[in-house]
């Protein structure tokens, strides 16, 4: 497994931004002849690539840290690309920076013009954990054209329940969600 930390300046946010990048590779416990590496590794019609989205106080690193997500990566020969949102919820805020933008338009170009992932979009997937998991049905549902599956796992998926209790006061809220919304 190749990990890659890429560190470049997005127009999209104004400021520069991390970005961890899984790309597999033969391990040294496979048999690899020059036939068998093509097979399992077909860099040039490209690999699937999955949009990994971290939770709230999180960031691009929160999956390598409590995961096992290289292993994943490795076993189903998936690029895995994760990067930071704040906490944004992966909206273009209202104050504040696009990470819709980012996430939706400015990062899948960057990563389809540097990294042998597959361009169709039967091949891209995008989840997330929690804030993440909200992002990741976001993104799909607003690009289904982009995206074949999105996965939410433990999703804030119920915002506007949320943003209206915060309103008015029922309950205590960890985000300035108007911020956001």
């Amino acid at each position: 497994m190749a990990s890659m930390n890429c560190h470049y300046y997005s127009y999209s946010l104004g400021h520069t931004v991390d970005v961890n990048v899984f790309v597999p590779t033969p391990e040294g416990n496979e048999q690899i002849t020059s036939e068998s590496a093509k097979k399992a590794f077909p860099y040039e019609k490209g690999l699937p690539v999955l949009y990994l989205l971290h939770g709230a106080f999180g960031d691009y690193s929160s999956w390598m840290r409590f995961s096992n997500i290289e292993r994943y990566a490795q076993k189903h020969c998936c690029v895995v690309v994760m990067a930071s949102a704040e906490n944004s919820f992966y909206q273009d805020m209202y104050h504040g920076n696009r990470y819709f933008t980012f996430f939706s338009e400015e990062l899948p170009g960057f990563i389809k013009s540097i990294f042998p992932v597959s361009k169709r979009r039967e091949d891209t997937f995008v989840a997330g954990l929690s804030m993440g998991g909200y992002g990741a049905w976001f993104l799909g549902l607003s690009k289904p054209e982009q995206y074949a599956k999105a996965a939410s796992m433990s999703g804030a998926l119920n915002i506007v329940k949320t943003f209206e209790q915060i309103k008015n006061g029922s309950i205590d809220g960890p985000f300035p969600l108007e911020k956001y919304f």
